[in-house]
Parts: structure tokens; sequence; C-alpha cells
């Protein structure tokens, strides 16, 4: 099997199966990547710099977002103090908040996914926890 030959584009020179960096659509030998940039080794740092600024960035905007929409308030009796603030699905069970942060949500993707919940403050969740459970109890005798 002919194995056919790559260039690097900075020095020009033809090798077999070198390894080449891609940077900005460019095949780059390891040699030329070194005198550039730097070592392989900068530049996985950098790269995993780079991820981990994203990742904070995305769970920022993820938290704002929440923020914002349970800053609109309870629907059952106003309160508007986020903190106290949850997310309710349609059979009353609590959505963590932490989890819509820890996920890697797009803007569109996570107020999708918010939009079925119910925004409730704790006193009418467990108003409405206590009320549950004794229409269960009636209901038994």
């Amino acid at each position: 099997m002919k194995v056919k030959k790559q260039y690097c584009t900075q020095c020009s020179q033809a090798k077999e199966n070198f390894p080449t960096i891609l940077k900005k659509q460019k095949r780059i030998c390891v040699e030329c990547y070194t005198k550039l940039y730097g070592s392989i080794a900068d530049m996985e740092a950098q790269r995993k710099a780079t991820h981990e600024n994203k990742r904070r960035n995305r769970k920022t905007r993820n938290r704002n977002i929440i923020i914002n929409k349970l800053k609109q308030g309870c629907l059952e009796c106003g309160e508007t103090n986020y903190l106290c603030l949850e997310f309710v699905d349609e059979e009353n069970r609590v959505k963590e908040t932490e989890e819509f942060f820890s996920r890697n949500y797009t803007v569109k993707g996570l107020n999708e996914k918010i939009s079925t919940y119910k925004i409730l403050c704790c006193n009418c969740i467990s108003l409405k926890l206590y009320e549950k459970t004794q229409e269960e109890i009636l209901n038994l005798h």
C-alpha cells in the first residue's frame, strides 16, 4: 500500500505519516509548531484552560437565566425572594436547580426545559403536599 506524502505548510518538507497539528486548517509538523507556538504540552494546557473557562461561563449564564426566571415570583402567593423559590413539575415534585447549572444546556434548551415547570415558594409546596396527603387519608377511610 502506497503512503501519501504530507507536506508541512511552514517548512514545506515532505514527510510520511508525521504527526500534524491542525491550526487554522494548516498542517504543521511538530518541529515547526514548537518553533512558532511553544511545546505541544503548552498547547494542551491552553486547550484545557479554554475548555474550563467555557464551562464556567456556561454555568454562570445558566445560573443567571434561572435566577431571572425565579425572580418572577411564586404563582400561588407572589413571593419574590428567589432563595425561597423552587421549580415544581405537574405532580408537585421539586426539581433541583443545581441540575440546570451542571447540564450542558443551550439558552434555548434551558428556557424550554424551565417552561415545563411551575415556580412555587417552599411554603406553598408544603401546603400542597399537606393537602395531597390529607386527601389520600380521607380517600382511605
